[in-house]
């Protein structure tokens, strides 16, 4: 949490207050909105003294397309639409509970209380739904009709879900990017240890969304090539001619923190079993085979289903306890310590 010090994180779960979902989702990504404002809050005090709405880009977009009154509209600041995606995610908020209680907001930055009461106005609206219409100002710039529908915004990865023509639930969705980030949809809300992101009407209505992945992914390759000083297709060549195994050199990829399961934004990466004989091309290699055993590992993706006791239509049968293997029921509950 850059500009307010490992000192004002509070322990994770432990100010949860009664009836909340405890807040473990200090991983580098999830809690984004909320730390930019906390390093506001923390050192730019004349900012906060100003700050009249704080809310994501997304939200503003669409605030602006529907007709706020910077953009020739009427909407106030008390009726713009904030997104359950952008809310859920990165805001720690959900329809149950709201945001985090003032209790752990102060434990966070003795400001943050009072800047989420008093700054954040607005109502929650689902991505998919309509947050207003399109206002006249705005299609007059834009060259539409006016009155249109405007839905409420969506982070850039979970609209990949709908995108790749995922409406139902059972569905795992991989969006690889600079980050990878892994969705998808359900019926059932249950916690899951390790997996930071479960918001119902995150990504679509009606639907449990459920959000983890890898911190680093198209960001740890562009590593590679500003330490080589190579291409990517320079890289790939020297990499693709290493045998499987990448002669016991090893890659552990947490270069921008462990989403899940551990879900810690200051772990660093590492690579060993490195010899005098092994060039930078086996670093290459052995990078692109861990990011292949995490994204294609079917055992992965069945634990998951079993850890959520949920069994959609196929590929996998493996959401029963009482249809899965011995050794994949003992791996999940002794990670979820169940019984």
């Amino acid at each position: 949490m850059e500009g307010c010090g490992a000192d004002a994180r509070p322990p994770r779960g432990s100010l949860a207050g009664p009836g909340r979902r405890p807040y473990r989702t200090f991983d580098g990504q999830s809690i984004l909105a909320k730390v930019q404002l906390v390093e506001i809050s923390a050192s730019q005090c004349f900012l906060c003294e100003g700050l009249i709405v704080w809310l994501e880009a997304g939200d503003w977009f669409v605030w602006q397309l529907v007709g706020a009154r910077s953009a020739g509209g009427d909407v106030s600041a008390d009726r713009l639409t904030r997104s359950t995606c952008q809310a859920g995610y990165k805001a720690l908020w959900s329809e149950s509970t709201g945001y985090p209680g003032a209790d752990y907001l102060d434990a966070v930055h003795p400001e943050l209380a009072l800047t989420v009461a008093e700054k954040l106005p607005g109502v929650f609206v689902a991505p998919g739904r309509v947050a207003g219409a399109l206002c006249p100002a705005m299609a007059e710039r834009l060259g539409l009709d006016a009155g249109i529908p405007v839905s409420a915004a969506i982070i850039d990865a979970h609209a990949g879900v709908p995108g790749a023509g995922v409406g139902r639930a059972g569905t795992l969705v991989m969006v690889m990017g600079t980050s990878g980030c892994d969705m998808l949809l359900s019926e059932v809300d249950r916690p899951v240890a390790g997996v930071a992101g479960i918001v119902p009407d995150g990504i679509l209505p009606g639907f449990v969304g459920y959000e983890t992945g890898q911190a680093a992914m198209g960001d740890a390759f562009d590593l590679a090539r500003r330490l080589t000083g190579g291409d990517f297709q320079s890289l790939e060549r020297a990499a693709s001619e290493i045998a499987p195994g990448s002669d016991g050199v090893l890659c552990l990829d947490w270069f921008n923190g462990c989403r899940t399961p551990i879900m810690e934004g200051a772990l660093r990466g590492a690579f060993c079993g490195l010899s005098l004989d092994h060039e930078l091309s086996f670093l290459i290699k052995s990078y692109v085979s861990i990011m292949n055993t995490c994204l294609f590992c079917e055992d992965i993706a069945k634990a998951i289903q079993l850890a959520i006791e949920y069994a959609p239509e196929p590929p996998f049968d493996a959401g029963r306890y009482r249809d899965a293997p011995p050794e994949r029921v003992e791996m999940v509950r002794s990670t979820l310590n169940r019984p």
